[in-house]
């Protein structure tokens, strides 16, 4: 068996290989306006995907553990693409218009990036110090897109809204979109949250505060949903009532003092307001949702009917589309019918779960960024849907600094060989020790 370990601890990349393979992994996938600016949209999204490839290829090779109830995560998975080419079978031979395997392409991507970091462990690329590279992308993005509002670098890299937001930027950073920028911030400030509440490093509260200033900043609503659901979602998932009712208290607080001091402002008026069926997009928003609605109840109902039809994806990579739904839950009814969506929605779910539990910033962030996909077209996001299932590994990364962190406080004695074992416990599978015979089911 010692063998065994050797043999597959040789195979696995050096750490630092892994460390930098990651980062470059991550910019890449966060940063689509810098390969647009110098090729072509389409360019970008394959460098995208080939980085996601690496990505969970790197993952892989690091070294994993099975999660429990991973078996009904695969049958999910594989029920899923079942239904994605029935979908698409239905639609070639009953539409001359729609080619329906450039979705499909795409949303078997993302399902098996959320089944593999909700069913699999990866504590040996969790060893890594993947939050200093969710720094670097999403600082490099935010410094591009403060520039992008001051009217700076706005022809250099693609992707900003200059005109609905009467006279105020929407900035794309990096993202190659002013809707993919705010949806990046989001989840990253969740992760610097999380990471701050378990660490207590300064450094990542300030990150925290810095990040999610800019996606405020950034005029987006989507963005502002998973924020504000993210933090209602932690609310309910507090561990008693007392935690429960200062949270509540301290929201009115900072709503009032909000309300106070930019009552009267375009940023108050764009996201309080906005909760009017009056609001600008809003009646467009509204008509596209009962669109989508009879377009499903009209479609084979339990597999879809107009697979790749209504999404921007389909028409980035070159094919045919009649344009958006304005609500991912909308378009997966369109594209995959009852069935696909709930099976879709299921794989984001085994994401959250595979958070741990002791992690409820990140896991509310999670819940906040899935009820945003109800009213907004992120799931076809290749950033948000890729960071949402990298949370698990995240998580895993925070716990052992989190360990790390309680070890080196000033006055607490630590048994050397028992903190070990705790930690191999932790991660299931450290760097340096092969536990890939240990799976469970």
């Amino acid at each position: 068996m010692k063998g065994r370990a050797d043999s597959e601890e040789r195979r696995r990349p050096p750490r630092l290989l892994a460390g930098v393979a990651l980062g470059a992994c991550l910019l890449i996938i966060a940063g689509r306006g810098a390969f647009e600016a110098v090729a072509s949209k389409e360019i970008g999204y394959v460098v995208q995907a080939l980085a996601l490839t690496l990505m969970i290829a790197l993952s892989f090779g690091c070294g994993f553990t099975r999660r429990p109830g991973q078996l009904r995560k695969f049958v999910v998975l594989y029920l899923f693409i079942t239904v994605e080419v029935l979908s698409a079978a239905y639609v070639t031979f009953t539409s001359a218009t729609i080619n329906p395997w450039i979705y499909v392409v795409v949303m078997t991507m993302f399902a098996f990036t959320l089944w593999a970091y909700g069913s699999q462990e990866f504590a040996g690329l969790a060893g890594v110090n993947v939050m200093a590279w969710l720094a670097v992308a999403g600082l490099a993005s935010v410094a591009v897109g403060l520039m992008q509002q001051s009217r700076l670098l706005l022809a250099v890299f693609p992707g900003s809204d200059l005109a609905s937001g009467g006279g105020i930027v929407r900035p794309a950073g990096l993202t190659g979109s002013y809707l993919h920028y705010p949806l990046l911030l989001s989840l990253i400030c969740f992760a610097f949250l999380q990471a701050w509440v378990s660490t207590r490093r300064r450094w990542y509260g300030v990150l925290t505060v810095v990040v999610g200033l800019a996606a405020v900043l950034s005029f987006s609503r989507s963005g502002a949903v998973i924020l504000f659901v993210g933090i209602l979602s932690y609310v309910v998932l507090s561990s008693n009532v007392g935690q429960r009712i200062r949270m509540g208290f301290a929201l009115v607080v900072v709503g009032v003092v909000v309300f106070l001091a930019f009552g009267e402002s375009a940023y108050w008026n764009r996201y309080v307001g906005g909760l009017s069926s009056d609001a600008a997009g809003n009646q467009t928003r509204i008509t596209r949702w009962s669109d989508g609605l009879e377009f499903w109840v009209n479609s084979p109902f339990l597999i879809g009917g107009y697979t790749g039809q209504f999404t921007n994806v389909t028409g980035n990579l070159g094919g045919d589309h009649a344009g958006v739904l304005e609500s991912g839950l909308m378009q997966q009814l369109a594209s995959f019918g009852l069935v696909g969506t709930v099976l879709f929605y299921l794989l984001m779910a085994g994401v959250v779960l595979a958070v741990r539990p002791a992690h409820r910033w990140l896991r509310a962030g999670l819940i906040g960024a899935m009820l945003q996909t109800l009213v907004y077209q992120s799931i076809e996001v290749v950033p948000f849907m890729v960071l949402f299932a990298l949370m698990p590994l995240v998580s895993t990364h925070i716990d052992s600094r989190q360990s790390a962190a309680e070890t080196s406080r000033p006055g607490v004695a630590v048994n050397k060989p028992a903190r070990k074992a705790q930690m191999a416990a932790r991660a299931h599978v450290p760097w340096g020790t092969a536990g890939i015979g240990r799976i469970s089911t």
